[in-house]
């Protein structure tokens, strides 16, 4: 009785919270400077991973592209009969496939997964994915807040570029 009286509560405080003054400021935009964002197809930031070269992923909106200060989103290719694995301390992800089957791993839980999937991965939660097909594996995800992508510029390269030494 009383968990259902929490949960019916919990929508009318957040619904509270979410127009507070103090959240609407920071919700504010300056009309003279907000701008929206369009990328055509094949644009954004691709890169490759040396140490997992069998993942690529495209950055299509984040704080450096012009976009979003809140969440980043972009895309994603795992090579076929490939594996990558991942855990993010700090953001929320979101996975939607495009193109592939396999497996993905979120935590404990192992779920199948083909175009039209999506998964929603929690801050601190280990994860990792598997393409069983013959075909490469594309997925859109996102972060929240943005940050995380933030490596992917760091550590990534351009597709063709050599890989540095290793230390």
């Amino acid at each position: 009785m009383v968990q259902a009286a929490v949960l019916a509560i919990s929508p009318l405080m957040m619904l509270a919270a979410w127009a507070s003054p103090v959240n609407a400021q920071a919700r504010a935009v300056d009309a003279t400077t907000a701008r929206g964002l369009a990328i055509p197809p094949g644009g954004g930031h691709t890169v490759t991973f040396c140490t997992s070269p069998e993942i690529s992923a495209t950055i299509k909106i984040d704080p450096p592209s012009g976009g979003s200060t809140r969440f980043s989103m972009g895309t994603a290719e795992l090579a076929p009969r490939s594996s990558n694995s991942g855990v993010h301390r700090t953001t929320d992800e979101i996975i939607y496939f495009v193109r592939g089957t396999g497996t993905a791993q979120i935590g404990e839980e192992t779920v199948v997964v083909e175009p039209g999937t999506t998964l929603f991965i929690p801050e601190g939660l280990r994860h990792s994915f598997t393409n069983s097909s013959d075909e490469p594996m594309e997925f859109v995800w996102v972060f929240a807040p943005a940050g995380f992508e933030a490596g992917f510029r760091t550590s990534g390269v351009a597709p063709g570029t050599a890989c540095p030494p290793q230390r």
